[in-house]
């Protein structure tokens, strides 16, 4: 009985212990993605020792201590450029390298020999076998779809025992940020890359990449590293975070600066709020981090927290949210260029594009001048006014291309008889959720008439071009633009422009327009 009958009984308690410890794995994927995702610690306790009962008579072999270690891990990025042009500094495609660790339980078992070690890596639980396969033990997946998850481990864990242990998992870098990337759509075979060291096996990958629907072109497995090649023309949303085990774990510095919201497309005379947000490389966001402003071109000055007109230089701290906050209140002019930028400070914090963001050209709602002389207003509507109508965007083939946006505005002569001597389009202003690939306009054809953004007032029309009105008399101007490479541009839905009307007299009359039906 000693020699078989109790081994035989502690194997099974081992087999059983085995099974109980991949449970707390597979509660410790869980917790950490959570802390991932929410941004909070969690705890799990790991049972990494074994028991053996009393036996009457008989005797047991020591508690078996098994440990928990980490093992050196990592993953990269690479061509991923992001679709939104308020991070656009940072995501441009450059290979993006980051440190990670693997969790590991390794079992001391004194029977059950072919027991496997259980580790969690990339958000993955599974088992090592003795044989070199490994198994998945629950469901994660670093490509769902078009979703990208990516998560690291940061700090040592070098802990034996024969009872539990806590297995903590803290938030240095969550909760997880949404961020739109893709390709380069001008460039073929230029498709995302994902590089992952791991310890998983063919088999166990091809389980998680192989069976869900995603958008992968390829992937390959060759000592010991990971290689996924993800399908081009897919937008795809990457969530990355970094989480905290054991000791020696450190946080992530700031690396580079966003928009804190949609870029500030026009202030007006009583002032806006403008925000920056600082970020780290996982893009979470980062507090207590300095921020300076400053009016690069126009009119205007910045104000502090306690309302004081501190000039056109401003240094702001991010906050909590990770957003450092300026108002602007511009004293006159059409447009005003603002830049913001953060001296980081620490070693390999010099990606100098990443550490100023730039507001050029926001629209001046309410300034006059500076443009040709004459008082202005923005939309004139009262009843004797020169009033923008309305301004509506459609699909229509322009030069060799098909279904580019074109705008029409119509103008409606609410007063006398009048005359238009000039017009000039002060500043175009892209979308921020779709310029991220698109030249800037050069110029617009406005019914045969050329008008250059931001140049000088025209004076001299095409034969299409309506000059004079008589009392409630209204025409719509069919208005498409062209980039600096002779190619059409397609204004999208939020795109605007601020476009100004000189009349015989002297006076000045400019307009928000936003062709997407609103004005």
């Amino acid at each position: 009985m000693q020699l078989s009958g109790v081994p035989a009984a502690n194997e099974e308690v081992e087999f059983d212990h085995n099974q109980r410890v991949q449970n707390d794995f597979l509660e410790f994927q869980q917790a950490a993605d959570v802390t991932a995702t929410q941004g909070s610690a969690r705890s799990v306790n790991v049972e990494a020792g074994t028991r053996y009962p009393n036996r009457f008579l008989l005797r047991n072999p020591p508690e078996a201590a098994g440990s928990v270690t980490t093992e050196v891990s990592g993953f990269s990025i690479e061509n991923a450029r992001a679709v939104d042009s308020e991070i656009a500094q940072f995501w441009t495609g450059s290979l993006r390298e980051y440190d990670s660790s693997v969790v590991v339980f390794r079992p001391n078992y004194n029977v059950y020999d072919s027991a496997p070690e259980t580790a969690y890596e990339h958000g993955v639980a599974y088992n090592r076998h003795p044989n070199g396969e490994t198994t998945l033990m629950g469901t994660a997946e670093v490509i769902d779809g078009n979703r990208i998850t990516l998560i690291a481990v940061n700090g040592s864990l070098s802990t034996a025992s024969a009872s539990a242990l806590a297995l903590e998992s803290e938030p240095l870098s969550a909760p997880m940020q949404s961020v739109s990337v893709r390709d380069n759509p001008d460039v073929t075979g230029d498709n995302i890359i994902l590089t992952l060291q791991t310890g998983m096996t063919q088999k166990a990958w091809s389980e998680l990449l192989d069976d869900e629907p995603n958008n992968i072109d390829s992937w390959t497995l060759s000592g010991g590293e990971l290689t996924i090649v993800l399908d081009e023309d897919v937008i795809y949303d990457m969530r990355l975070a970094k989480i905290g085990v054991g000791s020696g774990y450190t946080d992530e510095q700031p690396i580079y600066l966003a928009n804190g919201a949609v870029a500030p497309r026009f202030v007006e005379l009583g002032g806006n709020t403008i925000s920056v947000e600082v970020r780290d490389q996982f893009n979470t966001v980062k507090p207590g981090v300095d921020v300076t402003y400053n009016l690069d071109d126009g009119q205007g000055y910045f104000i502090d927290s306690q309302g004081t007109n501190v000039g056109g230089t401003h240094v702001v701290t991010s906050d909590e949210n990770g957003l450092a906050k300026v108002v602007f209140k511009p004293t006159g002019g059409t447009t005003a260029t603002i830049s913001a930028t953060a001296d980081f400070g620490y070693p390999g914090a010099n990606p100098d594009d990443n550490e100023i963001i730039i507001f050029e050209d926001i629209a001046v709602i309410g300034g006059g001048g500076g443009d040709g002389g004459g008082d202005s207003e923005i939309n004139p509507a009262a009843s004797e006014a020169f009033e923008l109508k309305s301004a509506t965007l459609t699909q229509e083939k322009v030069g060799n291309k098909n279904n580019i946006g074109v705008a029409y505005v119509t103008f409606e002569n609410k007063g006398d008889q009048v005359s238009i001597e000039a017009v000039r389009i002060n500043s175009f202003v892209d979308n921020s959720q779709s310029a991220s690939n698109k030249k800037h306009p050069d110029y617009a054809v406005i019914n045969g008439t050329q008008v250059f953004v931001g140049g000088d007032y025209i004076n001299s029309f095409a034969t299409g071009f309506k000059i004079d009105y008589q009392p409630g008399e209204e025409k719509t101007y069919r208005m498409e633009f062209w980039d600096e490479d002779g190619n059409p541009f397609d204004v999208d839905e939020g795109d605007f422009f601020i476009y100004s009307i000189e009349f015989e007299d002297g006076s000045i009359s400019r307009y928000f327009v936003v062709p997407d039906g609103q004005s």
